[in-house]
């Protein structure tokens, strides 16, 4: 299991409803992912 699910797919979590398990995923997987991806998020 490389990638659970795309970056997009996180942003939209965020936006979205999931927003707690976004933060978890985000937490989970910020040293696994490229610190960018976070960076471009905010």
């Amino acid at each position: 299991l490389d990638e659970p699910f795309p970056d997009g797919l996180a942003i939209e979590s965020l936006t979205g409803d999931g927003t707690l398990i976004a933060n978890v995923f985000f937490e989970v997987r910020e040293p696994i992912v490229l610190p960018q991806t976070a960076l471009e998020a905010e």
